[in-house]
């Protein structure tokens, strides 16, 4: 069955995102690798500090279900990564979760998905290293899907900003990918931006006036 989208990663990032998701009226995929998370979410309860165990059975009611099926991702019309990037020994973002998660992405990549980016690393991450892997089967970005990076910004314990009201900047890799968010059930004010210039390719070439659109950085309209 299709589903709006698929949240990768279900840690303090990627379940508050997917619990607002699902109150904003979409059906959504948690994807995580962790068998007893996957099976301690589908059964009501909650591993993160900032959802309640009723918070996880008014997702469940809302028609979110977690699996580690990396084959269900080809469902989703959006793929919001949002695995963890620890310091490496170097003090470098370690990216093999993203990496891990991006070829989970990429083994089951459909066109006109979108690919948002959400784990905390360095600028061109994007470019370099997601961007290669989710067009090695063929499929070119920009043109048969969507890519786009928004920083994760959540602040673990804060009862005041969640993933509902703080504002967030999202690169998208064209135009029409920035034109790719949610109407106006809105929450607070994004600013958006295009990551890429014909000069300046890795690095972001403007800012637009932010409007009043949720945080979730998507649309599947």
């Amino acid at each position: 069955m299709a589903v709006d989208a698929v949240i990768i990663g279900l840690g303090y990032v990627g379940l508050p995102l997917a619990e607002e998701a699902t109150k904003a009226g979409m059906t959504v995929l948690g994807f995580d690798i962790n068998q007893g998370v996957v099976d301690a979410l589908n059964a009501g309860e909650s591993h993160v500090d900032d959802l309640s165990n009723d918070d996880i059975s008014d997702m469940i009611k809302g028609g979110f279900r977690a699996t580690t099926d990396e084959s269900e991702i080809a469902q989703a019309k959006v793929a919001v990564i949002c695995v963890p990037t620890p310091l490496s020994e170097d003090g470098g973002p370690d990216l093999r979760a993203v990496e891990g998660a991006v070829d989970a992405v990429a083994r089951n990549l459909q066109p006109g998905m979108l690919v948002i980016l959400e784990s905390t690393t360095y600028p061109g991450t994007t470019d370099e290293v997601v961007k290669p892997k989710l067009e090695a089967g063929g499929l070119v970005a920009g043109k048969d899907f969507h890519l786009a990076f928004s920083p994760e910004r959540i602040d673990p314990g804060n009862a005041k900003f969640g993933a509902k009201n703080t504002p967030k900047v999202v690169g998208g890799y064209t135009p029409k990918t920035l034109r790719l968010r949610l109407p106006s059930t809105a929450t607070s004010s994004t600013p958006w931006c295009a990551p890429r210039a014909p000069r300046r390719p890795k690095r972001p070439s403007c800012w637009r006036t932010p409007t009043a659109t949720s945080t979730l950085p998507w649309s599947t309209k």
